[in-house]
């Protein structure tokens, strides 16, 4: 799929500002939204913001064009499909003259943007396995964000207005719609199939997610399998399709799929095997070393999203737990360069005992952010 605009060369974001709550409700008041309408609008601003952060934290998004085919997610193609039918409802509505039904549908896309999609695909914007799924990524995020933009610009003009030319920089005046035009609809990327195989996955997860919780096991924790019992044919394929995104949702290795049974409802559950209780334990160590790490953060008045670098010294079973949890460690705190020594620019720093052991944790704002 090749999204709707190419890339100039490279150019920084500007650091967006988050309007404080309080704020947002008084400029948003004329248009009766309610509490909601401004819990929706403040997601909004923290979304913009952690692309920028991101974006400008050394992201191979800046500066090169993406390839004519971008090799795109079915969870990208998703939040594609999704933007894609709400601009055409919207376009409905409005011949209709029913304007007040407007920003609900604005606020469901926010919502799915910000605490779906971005929150699901949080590790391709950290630590992607690749430069081309992270490009991938943020291309798609830019996308839905400027059609946003266009979307709220009735709402916020002054604002939309200098966030609409702070993230059209990266591109060509000749491919930068209007502000005040109203999204066109782009049917490539209104894939139906996408919207209904992810509706199919979602709720796999879901029940995946509850089943985990009925057992009281951690999502953190991971499993041989989930076996899926579907009840027709078209079922089946539509979980095949999104397998890798149930894989990843669930953390489990596999995916068992047994022959479809109309005659009973859709069956799920997990697969097990023995778990040695020192995974357990490098599961509970670090959870706690996460948590001090954003601890450290929050006292040194750093964003939630921003990146950072951080170093730890301990001994016993810690390093071990530490290699086999990485990546999640990583994802959680934002951390783009984990090290046991040689970390420079350390803005906080704390000594605990964890596990009988003595433990050094430091962090420090991440090289790319230093350098702005």
């Amino acid at each position: 799929m090749r999204l709707n605009h190419s890339f100039r060369e490279p150019d920084v974001f500007t650091p967006v500002e988050i309007p404080p709550a309080d704020r947002l409700a008084k400029e948003l008041t004329a248009f009766a939204l309610g509490e909601s309408g401004t819990k929706a609008m403040h997601r909004f601003f923290h979304t913009v913001h952690f692309f920028v952060i991101h974006a400008n934290a050394g992201s191979p998004y800046l500066g090169k064009r993406p390839p004519s085919n971008l090799a795109l997610t079915n969870l990208d193609r998703w939040i594609l499909a999704r933007t894609q039918r709400v601009v055409i409802s919207l376009r409905k509505i409005r011949q209709r003259g029913k304007e007040e039904r407007e920003f609900r549908r604005i606020s469901d896309l926010i919502h799915d943007v910000s605490r779906r999609y971005v929150r699901e695909s949080r590790p391709r914007f950290v630590r992607a396995v690749s430069e081309a799924d992270q490009r991938a990524a943020f291309t798609t995020l830019h996308e839905v964000l400027l059609i946003l933009i266009r979307l709220l610009y009735p709402l916020m003009k002054e604002t939309m207005r200098g966030l609409y030319e702070n993230l059209g920089r990266s591109l060509p005046a000749d491919n930068c719609p209007s502000l005040t035009s109203y999204p066109r609809q782009q049917k490539a990327m209104m894939d139906r199939d996408i919207l209904r195989g992810m509706h199919v996955a979602r709720i796999a997860v879901r029940r995946a997610k509850a089943l985990r919780q009925e057992g009281r096991l951690s999502l953190k924790q991971p499993l041989p399998g989930l076996r899926l019992c579907p009840k027709d044919v078209e079922t089946s394929w539509r979980l095949l399709a999104n397998e890798a995104y149930i894989l990843a949702q669930s953390n489990v290795q596999r995916l068992i799929l047994e022959p479809p049974q109309r005659i009973v409802p859709d069956r799920y559950e997990l697969v097990f095997e023995t778990t040695l209780e020192e995974e357990r334990t490098d599961e509970r160590v670090v959870r706690d070393l996460t948590r001090r790490v954003q601890q450290l953060r929050r006292e040194a008045g750093l964003v939630l999203d921003e990146p950072i670098e951080v170093e730890w010294d301990a001994g016993g079973s810690i390093p071990r737990a530490v290699d086999r949890g990485s990546d999640l460690f990583r994802q959680r705190t934002c951390c783009v360069q984990l090290r046991r020594t040689g970390l420079e620019r350390v803005v906080a720093e704390t000594t605990f005992e964890l596990e009988g052991r003595r433990v050094r944790l430091r962090i420090a704002r991440a090289a790319s952010v230093e350098q702005e």
